[in-house]
Order: structure tokens, then sequence, then C-alpha cells
């Protein structure tokens, strides 16, 4: 059966037990979302057009922003609650001592077939079939010290290749498959719906080098991939808020696994896809309770001081909202 970031999906309830056992403080009806625009965060866009934000007593608004260090900065500020970003950002922000613990894992890639949520792609035309013939070569990241440089740097060395033989571009995934076809970049790191657009295209017929943000991912637990996250103080005062969230995130997850074609429309109306991409994708259906681990996160870290992207004694459990 096809893995799906659903698949992954904190359901709420251990979290939300979690949470409740902090000590009372007063909860929080109105809450901003840092946002960027991923199908990670279908879950919540769901809930909030289905109505179980407000059945919470919540009013939820959703800012959409272009990177996770622009969230980063946003929930920092205190003009947004709740930030929602790959993994890596904050890790990099935890590094540099701000108070984020994450609350949700939102997708997590494992080992197990089709595990994969990352990929480093080539076109089915070129003459590159492993990262060793990318010496030389273009590479496209979504950006500076992120989770795609991660992917090169990492399959890169795992391979014995020098990542800094490679000619390094960065942009939003959206210009890769462009950038591949006309020959802009020879590889490029995507997630879906990139990954499937470049498959199906007759002009890429993308061929995989690598699948991961890191080479070495587990069955079980896997790594993190996007995360939702708070401040320490802002999840000590509002532990019923967070409770409340998780709990309207949980619905929208069992309507998605109860009606699998339900989800695949979701898709297409609100991110406006052609529906062959998503019957394509994968998007399979919902199981499992994935809270946040310390073993999701810890791999992560290591990957990213043997790369030399960061040297820091950050552990794993420093990454997640703790229990009293």
């Amino acid at each position: 059966m096809k893995h799906t970031f659903l698949a992954r999906f904190l359901c709420g309830s251990a979290t939300a037990a979690m949470l409740f056992a902090f000590h009372a403080a007063n909860a929080q009806n109105s809450v901003k979302v840092g946002a960027l625009r991923t199908f990670a965060m279908a879950p919540a866009y769901y809930a909030n057009t289905a109505g179980y934000f407000k059945e919470e007593g919540l009013d939820v608004e959703f800012v959409t922003l272009g990177t996770g260090p622009a969230i980063g900065s946003a929930v920092a500020s205190g003009s947004v609650q709740i930030g929602h970003s790959a993994a890596i950002p904050v890790i990099y922000a935890r590094a540099q001592n701000q108070p984020f613990r994450v609350f949700s894992t939102l997708t997590r890639e494992t080992s197990g077939d089709d595990g994969a949520l990352t990929w480093l792609v080539v076109s089915e035309g070129s003459n590159i079939r492993s990262l060793k013939d990318l010496e030389g070569k273009t590479v496209m990241t979504n950006g500076v010290s992120s989770l795609c440089e991660l992917a090169f740097r990492d399959h890169a060395a795992n391979a014995g290749v020098d990542w800094k033989k490679f000619k390094s571009l960065t942009a939003p995934f959206p210009q890769m498959p462009p950038a591949i076809e006309i020959g802009n970049a020879d590889a490029a790191c995507v997630i879906d719906p990139f990954y499937t657009m470049m498959r199906q295209s007759p002009q890429i017929k993308a061929h995989t080098l690598a699948a991961g943000q890191i080479h070495n991912i587990s069955s079980d637990p896997g790594v993190a991939l996007e995360v939702l996250y708070v401040t320490e103080d802002w999840a000590k005062n509002h532990p019923e808020t967070l409770a409340k969230f998780n709990r309207a995130m949980a619905k929208a997850v069992s309507d998605f696994k109860n009606k699998p074609e339900a989800y695949k429309k979701f898709l297409v109306d609100i991110y406006r896809l052609d529906p062959k991409i998503v019957d394509d994708m994968k998007t399979g259906t919902v199981s499992g309770d994935f809270t946040p681990r310390a073993e999701m996160f810890s791999p992560l870290i290591e990957a990213l001081n043997r790369n030399d992207m960061l040297k820091t004694s950050l552990t794993g459990q420093d990454m997640i909202l703790a229990t009293p």
C-alpha cells in the first residue's frame, strides 16, 4: 500500500493527553498559524473548512509565508502562535537557543517501500545515472542549508562524492521541473506534487538517483520531515488550546482515513492540481499515532553535524515538547 504523509500524521490523542497534563492555564481561542503551502497542511486546512476548529471553540487563521526561517521569526515575535515548516529550520533555531518545541510531526520518512517523501532526480534523457555522474554538474536545492542541501550532501558523501564538486543553485520547488526540462540544472531535489509531475512529464521522465533527506533512514520511527511547533512558554500557558487544535486535526485525519477519495478531491480543489497527478502521488490512507519522538530528530541532527552544516550538541529530545 502506498505511503503518505497522512499515514504518518499525528492523530493527536497521545499529544492531547500530554498537553492536558501540563498545569492549568487560560486557553487562547484565537490562534494564528504560520504555514508553508504544502500537502502536510491539508488536514489543518480541511479541519478549518469542515468547521472542526470552530467546534472546539477555536478561531484559527492561516498566514502563508515563503520560508521556514520566515515562519520561525513570526513564531519568535509572537505574530503567529503555531509554526509549520520542515524539521531542519526548527533544528537550526533550537541550536541558536530559540525556545521552539515540536508538538506534531506532520510527515516523516522511512526506509520502507515508498517510504521517502524527498527525491534527488535527473531527466531520463540525461546520461546521469549516479551521484558520481553529477560531479561538475549543476544541482538545484530549495535553499542554502535546507533539507535539499542536506539530502544532496549526505547521499553524495555516502556515495564517496564531495559536495564541493557540484555547482549549486537555489530555487522554490515549483521552478525545479522547468529548470530540469530546459537544462538550467542537471539534477534537483523535489517533493510532491513536483516529483510526480516530473515522472509523468514526457520531456523529463524523472529518474531517481536517491530518496530521503538522509541516506540512513530507519524503518521505525524514521525521520521527521514537516512539523508543527510552538514556543515553550506559549505551550506552557495554553495547553488547552493545543489540545483543542490536536482534536480538530484528528477529526480531519479520521475523515481522510475513512474517505480517501474525499481526501484526493480536497487536494485537487485546494491546491488546484490535475486529478491525474493526485491519483499517482503517494496519497494512501491514515493509520497510526505519530506523536513526535526524539528518535525522529536525532538522525537529522547527526547528519547536519557530519556534513558540516551545523555544529551542536543538541539532541532529539531537545526538539520535542516534553511532558512535565
